[in-house]
């Protein structure tokens, strides 16, 4: 059974990268099946490409290797690694782009990949890992090399941690992470802090100046036009606006501190 590759970039679509990435792994594994996750996030918007690959990690089967490629430090000091967690495996730059991802599994293994032999090229291009290393080492795994070969063993990969929302009382402080296609803006709150609300209508979501009163199953239980907070569909709370964007009708930025006052 052939393998699953996943490819999550900010290279767009205009340019020959994703192309070419995609022939290196053909190269070595004709019967690969390989999934384009995005390809459209931000330029070196390592966080909004550590979003897009933790929320769709669960919707693979075991053996899935993912490569992800959002590299503001290509050809720096940098490390170059793949980890193995839950029967999947990860390959990309050590930036933090991988963490949330990994950290949806109990347990991992990472490894520096600092052995040539899996490389394009022996002498990898300074501003094109994904093609040189990352691609390259995703289809030596899906001909079946062992991720033990590829490189030394390493116990400390870069973390980013998107999910660290802390309740004190009845007040959960969290942030902004990024807002997505339809311009829904969406904080780090999980839906875990709302299991002992009686009534979600009584929470108040606080950002900046705006106050957003009550969490709503879904865009249609407000008038079109109207702002709404509601749980997304990976379970974090999120703004949005019906038939709108919450995005342009609100002026808030990634980071921005928000509060959500429970009752």
């Amino acid at each position: 059974m052939s393998s699953i590759v996943t490819l999550t970039t900010d290279f767009g679509l205009r340019d020959a990268y994703v192309g070419i990435m995609k022939g290196v792994v053909l190269s070595l594994d004709a019967d690969v099946q390989i999934v384009d996750l995005c390809h459209e996030i931000g330029a070196q918007d390592v966080r909004q490409g550590a979003y897009a690959l933790w929320s769709a990690v669960d919707a693979f089967p075991p053996g899935t290797i993912h490569v992800a490629v959002v590299d503001p430090g290509v050809g720096s000091e940098r490390r170059s690694i793949a980890v193995q967690a839950g029967g999947q495996r990860f390959v990309g730059p050590d930036n933090g782009l991988l963490w949330e991802a990994v950290q949806r599994f109990s347990h991992f293994r990472a490894v520096e990949l600092d052995n040539p032999d899996f490389f394009h090229s022996m002498e990898p291009s300074a501003t094109f890992h994904g093609r040189d290393i990352f691609a390259s080492v995703a289809g030596h795994l899906s001909r079946g090399v062992p991720f033990e070969e590829l490189g030394t063993p390493i116990e400390d990969p870069r973390k980013m941690v998107l999910f660290n929302a802390e309740q004190k009382d009845k007040v959960i402080h969290g942030r902004l992470l990024l807002s997505d296609h339809f311009g829904n803006i969406v904080t780090n709150i999980s839906q875990r802090f709302l299991r002992e609300v009686s009534s979600l209508e009584k929470c108040e979501l606080l950002v900046g100046h705006q106050i957003f009163r009550g969490i709503k199953r879904t865009f249609s239980d407000v008038e079109a036009g109207e702002p709404v907070v509601y749980v997304n569909s990976f379970g974090l709370v999120e703004i949005g606006v019906r038939n709108g964007s919450a995005q342009e009708t609100f002026p808030l930025t990634p980071d921005l501190p928000v509060e959500l006052r429970l009752p």
